[in-house]
């Protein structure tokens, strides 16, 4: 892993996210060049690309990085089907971490509820997920993403709960109810640091990765294990 000041353009610095990715970058050897009101006129100075706007911006903004293959992380949720199918287009020009939450605790979380999909046969799952009252999407894009963990561990599609309310990071709950017993899976996010801090260990991995679409797993090393 490099030690060198990474550069980066950062999209959506007026944000919650953004605002606390500019307040950790510095003390981590990141400087900000920019926000992308520049982006195409600072973008061959950057070294990465790191976005916390909204689908639509983000997918221009990935567009601009692909054409001069400058690095592209993002923690934008909601996006389409569609949506989806470009990223993964453009991922075949530059390199690209995009993941529905940043945060290492959550990572982890998807891997534990495959473990556990696929030891509770017959168990009845469910998601509860409570985010403030600013949130616009729901389900979150973290409920969503375990709703395709538990499926792809031949459970079934799970109903999930959206909380909105007060001005709660964000807290994901998985319950495996079985005849005479339940797991309960819950990761509670009391920060907004800690999604910042994985956007940047995200930012700092994939400097001068080759093109391709790279998981937060693989970021935090815990791909094949």
């Amino acid at each position: 892993m490099t030690s060198k000041k990474i550069r980066l353009v950062l999209c959506g610095a007026t944000g919650r996210m953004g605002r606390r990715v500019a307040a950790l970058a510095p003390e981590r050897n990141f400087s900000i060049e920019a926000g992308c009101e520049n982006l195409k006129s600072v973008i061959s100075r950057a070294d990465v690309v790191l976005d916390f706007s909204v689908p639509e911006a983000s997918l221009r903004h990935l567009e601009a990085a692909a054409a001069q293959k400058k690095p592209f992380v993002c923690g934008v949720t909601g996006l389409s089907g569609a949506q989806q199918k470009r990223v993964a287009r453009l991922a075949s020009r530059t390199a690209v971490v995009w993941a529905s939450n940043m945060s290492a605790g959550v990572c982890v979380l998807r891997r534990l509820v495959r473990l556990a999909a696929g030891g509770l046969a017959g168990f009845d799952p469910s998601i509860v997920e409570i985010h403030h009252a600013q949130k616009v999407d729901a389900p979150s894009g973290t409920a969503l993403a375990l709703a395709q963990e538990l499926s792809a561990a031949g459970s079934r599609r799970p109903p999930i709960s959206s909380i909105r309310g007060g001005d709660v990071v964000g807290e994901h709950r998985i319950l495996f109810a079985g005849v005479g017993e339940q797991l309960e899976l819950i990761h509670r996010a009391a920060s907004r640091d800690v999604f910042a801090i994985g956007a940047l260990r995200a930012a700092r991995w994939i400097y001068r990765k080759p093109a391709g679409f790279y998981t937060l797993e693989q970021v935090l090393g815990l791909a094949g294990q």
